[in-house]
């Protein structure tokens, strides 16, 4: 976790320490209907008022928050990283199961310097350093509080492990942020999984690399990572990336 703290650092995030409280108010920020699965929290017998009853099962709104200060503050360009436990429940009310405890990384920000793209660089920069060799998708989709058609669901293996792309206006407008705002949330947990934990090394090619430029046509409802897929499916073994 630290390695991962660390690199959010050199990419020019700051770190963020949230509490681990959350309560309703939150959630219809978030514009979460009263079933959906985020709004299965923990409730504290003894809390210390409404806005810290439960515990939370998202770091993206406690993300908002601090965004929605910063801007307020005067700070224009804003990029944030926390990397903190989330409580899942299996049952509520509890009984003797413990709810779950994922780690979570939620990365963000706003300002002339951020937007899908840097956002999803910097995510991709994130799994090159965990040396992630396993296939990783972006699906076009995501939940309630993004903006439709600008977000993306995060796939390794055909799991997914986070969600990532620009807040719905409206969530913006009730967290009183000005300007586009874009953050990321990933399962750390299931993403360490995958890392490459030994390393191999061997020898250079014999034979420099060529590369090639294709220019394809076609449907514009046809997603990019649908094209990379067909070409690293089909490329053979000597094929070593796309773009």
């Amino acid at each position: 976790y630290s390695v991962i703290k660390q690199f959010a650092v050199d990419l020019g995030f700051y770190e963020m320490v949230t509490y681990s409280f959350t309560g309703e108010a939150m959630w219809d920020k978030l514009m979460l209907s009263k079933d959906h699965p985020l709004r299965r929290a923990v409730k504290i017998i003894n809390p210390l008022g409404d806005d810290t009853a439960y515990m939370r099962t998202t770091l993206i709104a406690d993300m908002l928050n601090v965004i929605s200060t910063n801007v307020k503050r005067k700070n224009k360009n804003v990029r944030l990283f926390e990397l903190g436990k989330v409580f899942l429940a299996d049952e509520l009310p509890l009984t003797d199961q413990l709810p779950n405890e994922p780690n979570k990384l939620v990365i963000g920000g706003c300002g002339a310097d951020m937007d899908f793209y840097e956002l999803k660089g910097a995510l991709q920069n994130i799994f090159d350093k965990l040396r992630i060799q396993a296939n990783i998708e972006y699906v076009a989709g995501g939940d309630v509080f993004f903006h439709p058609g600008r977000c993306a669901r995060i796939l390794i293996n055909g799991i997914e492990i986070g969600q990532m792309g620009e807040i719905h206006p409206d969530v913006q407008k009730n967290f009183e942020i000005s300007g586009r705002t874009y953050v990321a949330e990933i399962d750390v947990d299931e993403l360490i999984r995958h890392e490459v934990q030994l390393i191999r090394f061997t020898s250079l090619p014999k034979y420099p690399a060529v590369e090639r430029d294709i220019a394809v046509v076609v449907d514009k409802s046809v997603e990019a990572g649908k094209i990379l897929k067909v070409i690293l499916d089909n490329g053979g073994d000597y094929i070593e990336g796309a773009e």
